[in-house]
């Protein structure tokens, strides 16, 4: 028998018995449920289907544990059930995704533990969201990450400083392997001066070097801003193609070798930039130009395109031309629109475009506030542009989502 199901009984009883208990320690509980449909047909890997049933039971909760101090806590207790491809097994965890103490004292916020660190101010690629980045393009998130770390936080009138040690945990998946987290220490400066919001931070991390960036926010008028992200990475892996030297092969001999590697170099810029509208009515338009010279080459995409038009891949081939997409954005320059309202009904809709690969992502969501606990959400993804395009090798054509979700 599961495990997960009688340990979602076990949470749910002792959170709500804190409803009647102190109510500055009560939880805040929330059950989700949705269904995932994915279809696709990729050139490097076939006809896909994937279904499955998502189940997650998340708590936060934030305790005084005496004079200016607190312990914050929050978790996601998780189970998915792949009703496709035949013979997938189920798989369930309970995860943390912050954990931390923290004191305040005077000007000063002291806090260690596992906490979410995102400096960042962009919606498309996020630059300075340096430790544990999150997918703002996924239909669902499952669990928020965080990462250790011990900070103290300093805040003045219209400006503030973060030192900090912490994890960082890698995006990039070297053969399909996560790169293991590392460890370092930073400081990050922030200014508000009138209608301008800027900073700026230096990292060292043990594996990675160091990281130095910036960000402005400029406020035009009431509904209309100005932002962007910079930064500078002194040691980053990347995927590329392999130039193997040509030479004359036997008439019926074929050699099955890898077309793509993973590689580690030194001084890469990540830049996003864009503007932001509101509107009076209520919605919110984001336009941003992006680029990531961590990102595989535009050669290289180009080089796999052309190839895939010549003799059908080998097995070594075709596994490791699919290297070409462990990075945390798949080529270089993309630009995004996105548009979302605020209201009971939450409808959203983004547009990525890469014009290396005239790759082209639509994706469309709403999501309903029955009441103030209770809601149902529906999200669509459609990979568009030809079929040697990125988006459209990944192995999906269309992705639905749809759940509802309750908050005790």
């Amino acid at each position: 028998m599961s495990w997960w199901y009688p340990t979602m009984a076990v949470v749910l009883s002792v959170s709500l018995s804190f409803s009647t208990g102190v109510q500055a320690a009560q939880p805040d509980l929330q059950y989700r449920v949705l269904g995932s449909n994915a279809q696709g047909d990729s050139l490097l890997r076939g006809a896909q289907r994937q279904q499955l049933l998502l189940q997650t039971l998340d708590l936060q909760w934030q305790s005084p544990l005496g004079a200016n101090q607190q312990f914050q806590l929050a978790s996601t207790l998780w189970r998915t059930d792949p009703q496709q491809p035949a013979g997938a097994t189920a798989e369930q965890k309970l995860e943390f995704s912050e954990a931390y103490w923290s004191i305040d004292e005077g000007n000063w916020s002291f806090s260690a533990g596992k906490r979410k660190r995102d400096f960042d101010v962009n919606y498309g690629l996020r630059p300075l969201d340096l430790f544990s980045p999150t997918d703002t393009l996924a239909l669902y998130t499952v669990v928020a990450p965080g990462v250790w770390q011990a900070a103290a936080d300093w805040f003045g009138a219209d400006n503030a400083w973060t030192l900090l040690c912490n994890q960082t945990e890698p995006v990039f998946r070297r053969y399909g392997q996560t790169l293991p987290a590392s460890t370092g220490c930073g400081a990050r400066y922030y200014q508000q001066a009138g209608d301008l919001e800027w900073q700026a931070l230096a990292h060292y991390d043990e594996d990675i070097g160091w990281r130095v960036g910036t960000s402005q926010v400029w406020v035009l008028n009431e509904g209309l801003a100005l932002q962007g992200s910079l930064l500078w990475q002194q040691h980053y892996w990347t995927s590329h193609w392999i130039q193997w030297p040509k030479h004359q092969q036997p008439v019926g001999i074929t050699i099955d070798r890898p077309l793509a590697d993973a590689v580690q170099q030194q001084g890469a810029w990540q830049l996003s930039t864009g503007l932001n509208y509101t509107a009076a009515a209520g919605w919110n338009l984001i336009l941003e130009y992006s680029y990531d010279g961590q990102a595989s080459a535009d050669r290289d995409w180009q080089t796999l395109q052309q190839r895939l038009h010549g003799p059908t891949l080998q097995a070594l081939e075709r596994q490791s031309s699919l290297q070409l997409f462990s990075g945390r954005q798949l080529t270089r320059q993309q630009w995004l629109l996105h548009l979302h309202a605020e209201g009971d009904w939450h409808p959203s809709l983004t547009l990525l475009y890469q014009p290396a690969v005239t790759g082209l992502l639509i994706s469309g969501a709403v999501s309903y506030s029955v009441s103030d606990q209770f809601k149902i959400n529906l999200g669509i993804k459609h990979f568009a542009g030809p079929a040697n395009s990125s988006f459209r090798l990944l192995g999906k054509k269309h992705e639905v989502v749809a759940g509802a979700q309750y908050a005790f």
